[in-house]
């Protein structure tokens, strides 16, 4: 299943491309903050049974958020789970940049934190 957030259906991309078998959901965030659909619907979604890759990129806010639901709520294997803020709100591309490792040593961080 893939997610994709947009500010309402006039963003969808009629010509976005997935795999045979691959669900495409479109999420129609409207006024509220950029991640806050995405978050909601991965936390509501019931996840296959076995094992497989879970891929998650986007705004860093909520990719941090995804993150810790996915690993430590749901106990998925961070050798499956690729999660990587792309951007972050209120950031120039370079300002993000330039602080991007800090930010995932952080993260790390919260995840050797939770495997004590």
């Amino acid at each position: 299943m893939v997610f994709v957030e947009v500010a309402g259906p006039v963003e969808e991309q009629d010509d976005l491309a997935v795999g045979p078998g691959v669900e495409l959901r479109w999420l129609h965030r409207g006024d509220t903050e950029p991640g806050t659909a995405l978050v909601a619907a991965v936390r509501e979604v019931p996840l296959p049974a076995g094992s497989g890759h879970v891929f998650v990129h986007g705004e860093a806010h909520a990719v941090r958020e995804l993150r810790r639901h996915l690993r430590a709520e749901r106990g998925l294997d961070p050798a499956w789970t690729s999660v990587s803020g792309y951007w972050r709100r209120g950031d120039t591309e370079d300002r993000w940049q330039a602080t991007k490792r800090e930010w995932n040593a952080a993260l790390e961080a919260e995840d050797t934190g939770r495997a004590r």
